[in-house]
């Protein structure tokens, strides 16, 4: 009997033990698939989710023989502000050597909104790539964090061309800014093939979106 508790009890926890990572297909200018965003499924941000998500990447690194490949992390800013989260990190960055390097993790902007976190911190020490989202205005210093990592911008893509042509402006001149600073630009929230053409007048490097490819769910472990 103890034997077969043992034997159930293991069961449970393996299930248990199991979260759903959302991987969106991430494609170049040229409209080529280019890497995934992988992102934690589950409604309710967690710290579990957030390292089964990145465990999950690093697995993928590994698998992959393109060295240039890179995968996109989204980690939301309710599980990256908790404490927890750096402890939880910390064996993943003892464990993923140069594989980190190939991690790009993507917050919203109000993570950095009072320094950066530790678990990000700890990512950028080790090698990974930093890229910022929901961006709600343009006052952070953009030099200052391409310095500590910063890579890539994601923005509304649609909305984006959307405000650039509605006041008459240079739709390039938001590349322009960040390719100076050596950051490139992601063009997302495409869903319409006449998306896909407005947000081209952006000089994207890369694009994504449900109406490139729809999201995949997959089963990982914590």
């Amino acid at each position: 009997m103890p034997e077969r508790t043992e034997r159930l009890r293991e069961r449970l926890t393996n299930v248990q033990a199991k979260h759903k990572v959302r991987g969106l297909p991430i494609f170049d200018a040229a409209g080529n698939p280019a890497s995934l965003l992988l992102d934690d499924a589950a409604e309710e941000p967690s710290v579990a989710g957030s390292v089964a998500t990145l465990r999950h990447a690093l697995t993928l690194i590994g698998a992959g023989e393109n060295r240039d490949t890179r995968i996109f992390v989204r980690l939301p800013v309710d599980a990256i502000g908790q404490s927890g989260l750096a402890e939880a990190v910390a064996p993943l960055v003892d464990k993923a050597g140069d594989a980190l390097s190939r991690i790009a993790v993507i917050v919203p902007q109000a993570a950095l909104r009072e320094g950066t976190p530790d678990a990000l911190a700890a990512l950028a020490n080790a090698g990974a790539r930093l890229g910022l989202e929901q961006i709600t205005d343009w006052s952070a210093d953009l030099g200052a964090l391409a310095e500590q990592g910063l890579r890539y911008i994601a923005v509304d893509g649609p909305a984006m061309a959307r405000s650039a042509k509605s006041q008459k402006g240079d739709p390039t001149r938001l590349k322009t800014v960040l390719a100076a600073r050596g950051i490139d630009l992601i063009a997302a929230n495409v869903e319409t093939r006449m998306q896909l053409d407005s947000v081209g007048t952006l000089i994207p490097d890369f694009l994504a979106g449900s109406g490139l490819g729809e999201p995949t769910l997959m089963d990982v472990s914590a």
